[in-house]
């Protein structure tokens, strides 16, 4: 959860036209690209809606490094000598801690595995038996 999600009621002065809506986001350490939320206005009381300006999305770009805040200091310096093997092995971690692109990455290991031993199957029949 990078957000809390409420439920409010406006109230607009007459001639008011603009209202600010506070959105509590929660910090975490983990990169993201960015995070996206909408925010709808319905039943309107003495008031009519537009049909496209009744909603709005929000989009906030992440503040975190990556694929860590552990190395935050050294990129900013540009200092990739004495980080890039830990660097790797946390891009490496960041990915295969999530579910979806560790099953991916498996899955193409296998058939990458498979592949291989399908060509060498194929090379020794040609070297041996043709």
């Amino acid at each position: 959860e990078e957000f809390r999600a409420e439920h409010l009621t406006l109230s607009f002065e007459p001639d008011e036209v603009l209202k600010s809506v506070h959105v509590e986001l929660f910090d975490n350490t983990r990169w993201d690209t960015h995070m996206e939320f909408s925010a709808k206005l319905m039943n309107p009381l003495g008031a009519v809606l537009g049909e496209y300006l009744s909603e709005t999305h929000v989009r906030i770009i992440d503040d975190d490094w990556f694929p860590s805040n552990r190395f935050k200091e050294e990129i900013e310096n540009n200092d990739f000598e004495h980080v890039r093997e830990k660097l790797l092995t946390d891009y490496i971690y960041r990915n295969l801690s999530d579910p979806l692109i560790r099953i991916g990455t498996i899955k193409m290991i296998l058939v990458g595995a498979f592949d291989s031993f399908f060509m060498m199957s194929k090379l020794l029949v040609h070297l041996y038996i043709l």
